[in-house]
């Protein structure tokens, strides 16, 4: 009997050696699996964030071409213009709150004043010219020159600069 208590001795010490020599094993696979869901995530945030400058790049920029004076020729190609800023603005808008959770706040929060005076501006620009109200138009054209589309989209480029380690020289200091 003392012979089978010594063996079911070796065999408990072995089989809690093992589990003790695959502890730190188990704990670098979970830390692993930690450290690559967060670059995960942190990559899909620099995709959003990549995203998100493009389409307000190209929505402020359809709806500038539209509102412009210098584009106002016949109605026919306003009408094309209208519809290539609503199709870009729609894009971005849907794109920006489907995604939101992925910017930070200060980035979402002066994008959404973006879309909702892009919205009231073309609305009111579009009702303007339904209704030839050239002075409207011209005025909505200078209240567009507000939107403070380039300082959003340095926010932007700043937040994906800093995710990939990248940083202007201006950021030190330096010109």
């Amino acid at each position: 009997m003392d012979c089978s208590q010594s063996f079911l001795t070796n065999i408990i010490c072995i089989v809690v050696g093992g589990v003790l020599a695959l502890i730190p094993t188990i704990i670098n696979l979970f830390s692993s699996f930690r450290q690559h869901k967060k670059q995960t995530i942190y990559n899909k945030q620099i995709e959003k964030l990549s995203t998100l400058y493009e389409k307000v790049t190209i929505s402020s920029m359809d709806i500038e071409t539209y509102m412009n004076p210098l584009s106002r020729t016949d109605k026919e190609e306003l009408k094309k213009k209208s519809e290539l800023a609503q199709e870009s603005f729609r894009d971005m808008a849907s794109f920006f709150y489907k995604n939101k959770i992925f910017f930070p706040n200060n980035i979402a929060k002066d994008v959404e004043k973006l879309i909702n005076s892009m919205w009231k501006k073309a609305a009111s620009f579009e009702f303007a010219y339904n209704y030839d109200g050239k002075q409207e138009m011209n005025k909505l054209w200078e209240e567009q020159k507000n939107w403070h589309i380039a300082v959003i989209l340095k926010a932007i480029e700043a937040e994906i600069k800093s995710h990939i380690g990248l940083k202007d020289k201006d950021d030190h200091g330096e010109d």
